[in-house]
C-alpha cells in the first residue's frame, strides 16, 4: 500500500509542476479574457492570472491560478469571502457543481479540485451556501508520507454537519474510494468529530504583518522600492486587507495600509493602490497624506475598459513593429475622475492646518 501511495505522490507532484509551468507560459491576454467586466478587479490577488467560475449572474468564484491557489467569492460585484492560505500549496483545477447542501430548497455551489490530483492525495473544496454568504474551505492531504502517516485536514472554520456529510459522500464518490476501507472510515470520523485544523484568520495573522512592515520600510529607505512593495504584497495576497482589523481599532494598521498603498502607486499598481487607499480614508478621514497618495494614484490611473480614463489620439498607429497591436499607443491617460477632488481635499486640509507653504506644486496644477 505504501509503495502505491508513494507513486501517487510522485505523480501528484509532477502534475503540480506542470500546472505551474502552464500557468507561467500562458499568454496574459488569454487568461485575462476570462474575467467578466462586472467583477471588480480591485484586490491584490486578482491580477491577470485569475479564473472565473460563474454560479449565477451575480455570484461567482474568482480563483487565483497556479500553485497555492486562493479563492474569493463575489456576490453583487463585491468580494464577500476569501480563502485562507493552507499549510501546503495545492493547485486548483476548478470543477464547479451545484447541489442543495443545507436542504433549504436552494442550490448551493461547490468548487472542487479533484481533477489534477492523482489518487486524490491532496485536494480541496470550497462550499458556498446561501447565495455566497456562507463559505467554507476544506483541504485534505491523505499522503501516508506526510504528517506522520496521518490524514491532515484543514478548514477555514468549524464545518456545519450538512457540509461534512456532503464532503464525505462526494469525496468517496469522486476519488473512487471503498467505503469499507480503514482510510475512508478514519477520514469520515475526523470530519464528523471536527478533528481538523482550523486555519488562522487575517486578524490572527496581523503579528506577521507587524514583523514584515519595518523590514519593508528599511528596504524602501535603501531605494529598494520594488522589494519593499513585494514584501508587503506577499501578506496581502494571502489575506484580505479588510479582515485584518475590521473594527478599526488599530492605528498602526492604518499606517501600514497607507504606506502599502503608496508603494503600490509608486510601482505603477494604481488599480490595486486606489481601493486600498480609499479603505484607509474610510478608516481615518482626517488622515491628510492619504488624500495626496490616492490623488497621485488616480492621476496616473488607466483602464482600457473605462473611457473616462483616457482620450484617443487620432491617427496614431497601434501596430507594433514586431507584430501584434497595442491599443494604449493611441491613448492619452486622463486618469481617474476623482483625482482632482482628492487633490482639492488634500489642499484644503493642509490650509486648515496652517501648512499651505508645504503643499507640493503639482497639487495646485491638478486640483479643481
Amino acid at each position: 500500500m505504501r509503495s502505491v501511495v508513494t507513486w501517487s505522490v510522485f505523480v501528484h507532484k509532477l502534475i503540480l509542476v506542470l500546472l505551474s509551468v502552464v500557468n507561467y507560459v500562458l499568454p496574459t491576454s488569454l487568461v485575462a479574457a476570462e474575467v467578466p467586466t462586472f467583477v471588480k478587479i480591485d484586490y491584490p490577488e486578482n491580477r491577470n492570472d485569475v479564473h472565473i467560475e460563474q454560479v449565477s449572474s451575480n455570484w461567482q468564484f474568482v480563483v487565483t491560478s497556479g500553485l497555492g491557489a486562493l479563492v474569493s467569492v463575489y456576490a453583487d460585484q463585491d468580494r464577500i469571502w476569501k480563502s485562507q492560505p493552507i499549510m501546503e500549496y495545492f493547485a486548483m483545477m476548478p470543477s464547479l457543481k451545484k447541489a442543495d447542501i443545507d436542504g433549504n430548497g436552494e442550490m448551493d455551489a461547490i468548487l472542487t479540485s479533484f481533477t489534477p490530483h492523482a489518487g486524490c492525495i491532496d485536494f480541496g473544496a470550497i462550499y458556498s451556501l446561501n447565495g455566497g454568504k456562507q463559505n467554507y474551505l476544506v483541504h485534505v492531504n491523505t499522503s501516508l508520507r506526510a504528517h506522520k502517516d496521518q490524514l491532515y485536514i484543514e478548514v477555514s472554520e468549524r464545518l456545519p454537519d450538512s457540509v461534512v456529510e456532503y464532503h464525505v459522500e462526494d469525496t468517496i464518490k469522486g476519488c473512487g474510494w471503498s467505503t469499507e476501507s480503514k482510510g475512508v472510515i478514519a477520514f469520515a470520523e475526523m470530519l464528523r468529530e471536527h478533528r481538523y485544523t482550523v486555519l488562522g484568520t487575517a486578524q490572527q495573522a496581523f503579528p506577521k504583518l507587524q514583523a514584515l512592515y519595518p523590514k519593508a520600510m528599511a528596504l524602501y529607505k535603501k531605494n529598494q522600492l520594488g522589494s519593499a512593495m513585494s514584501m508587503l504584497q506577499e501578506f496581502f495576497d494571502r489575506y484580505d486587507y479588510r479582515r485584518v482589523d475590521p473594527e478599526n481599532k488599530n492605528g498602526e494598521y492604518t499606517l501600514i495600509l497607507n504606506n502599502y498603498g503608496f508603494l503600490l502607486s509608486e510601482k505603477y499598481r494604481e488599480e490595486i493602490a486606489i481601493p486600498v487607499l480609499q479603505y484607509v480614508i474610510n478608516r481615518a478621514p482626517e488622515r491628510t497624506i492619504t488624500y495626496l497618495n490616492i490623488a497621485d494614484a488616480e492621476y496616473y490611473f488607466y483602464d482600457a475598459n473605462d473611457p473616462r480614463t483616457y482620450e484617443i489620439r487620432p491617427g496614431v498607429d497601434i501596430n507594433l513593429p514586431g507584430g501584434g497591436t497595442d491599443i494604449s499607443r493611441n491613448r492619452k491617460i486622463k486618469g481617474h475622475p476623482d483625482a482632482p477632488i482628492h487633490y482639492r481635499k488634500y489642499h484644503d486640509l493642509m490650509v486648515a492646518s496652517g501648512k499651505k507653504d508645504k503643499i507640493p506644486p503639482r497639487v495646485f496644477e491638478r486640483m479643481k
